[in-house]
């Protein structure tokens, strides 16, 4: 049986987004912006009068789960796409909708393309100014891309390597000043566990590092997201899934807390190098040093 990928919605979105950007010629795709008050019912649609929408829920799920959850999403953008006449009108200008596409990980079962047809014929009957007669829904996953897909993976398997922003003491200091105090007092009061730290010099140095560490990676992680998709993609899945097993192993573990700091990197370093292809060993312990501050900053990895 194959396996299947669990995938966050806003990763999905990315990915199936930098999909249709390939597929598409320049200037034959538009996306539409959702951060304004809504998205309208899709995510985007090109000049052929193909429209998209992406979904993705939190898995894992139910055939039956997954069916209710994704008929839901149709009624709603379908609803959305019927409602927004001017807004739609003035986004397609001269193009016809002739098929609404709902990109989805998976689909199990024929009941969905059922639910799909009853709405495609409600738009049809509502006789839209910008959808064509022969309007259909289909439902499809990234296989559909596959030229694009084969591409996109082969353009991620360089090595990439990616120069730090350099991070300052001033840096640090407007970053603690802008953001919640708790997170600070999270990482000091877990610094008084390492037996290591046995003075206030060692103290404020690995302080300052760990933030030093969060806000460097928390850049390039940035730099990943607006540039390589792809591998931010599968890094974000990469280090959720190394987080899930940490409060486990923090409460289980018995080599003391700088053996128990030293192994979360040495694990979280063996996830990225078999789980993300394509970056460098340097990109590799930038991020390694980024998830480890960020889960000491927060609740994930602590001493006991």
């Amino acid at each position: 049986m194959e396996s299947v990928k669990f995938w966050d919605g806003d990763a999905w979105q990315i990915h199936i987004e930098t999909l249709l950007k390939m597929y598409y010629s320049i200037g034959d795709y538009v996306g539409i912006p959702d951060r304004d008050g809504g998205d309208s019912g899709i995510e985007g649609f090109g000049r052929d009068g193909k429209c998209f929408q992406c979904y993705a829920p939190v898995e894992p799920l139910s055939v039956e789960d997954l069916y209710k959850k994704q008929r839901k999403k149709i009624t709603d953008d379908i609803n959305k796409f019927i409602e927004n006449k001017e807004a739609l009108y003035e986004f397609f200008g001269p193009t016809k909708i002739n098929r609404w596409i709902l990109v989805v990980p998976r689909h199990d079962t024929s009941k969905l393309v059922k639910h799909a047809e009853k709405k495609a014929k409600l738009v049809r009957e509502a006789q839209l100014p910008y959808v064509a007669d022969e309007f259909y829904i289909h439902i499809v996953n990234e296989t559909y891309f596959k030229k694009e897909l084969n591409v996109l993976r082969q353009s991620e398997t360089h090595g990439l390597s990616i120069t730090p922003q350099e991070v300052e003491q001033k840096d640090i200091e407007k970053w603690i000043k802008e953001n919640d105090n708790e997170l600070v007092v999270n990482l000091e009061n877990k610094m008084g566990k390492l037996p290591t730290l046995d003075n206030d010099i060692k103290k404020n140095l690995f302080r300052n590092e760990m933030l030093k560490n969060f806000i460097s990676g928390q850049n390039m992680v940035e730099y990943l997201k607006d540039n390589h998709p792809y591998i931010y993609e599968n890094l974000s899945m990469t280090k959720r899934s190394r987080e899930s097993y940490l409060k486990t192993e923090s409460l289980l573990h018995q080599g003391g807390s700088p053996l128990l700091l030293s192994e979360s990197m040495d694990r979280y370093r063996a996830a990225l190098k078999e789980e993300v292809k394509g970056i460098s060993s340097q990109t590799q312990n930038i991020l390694v040093l980024e998830a480890v501050s960020d889960w000491l900053l927060r609740c994930p990895l602590d001493f006991y």
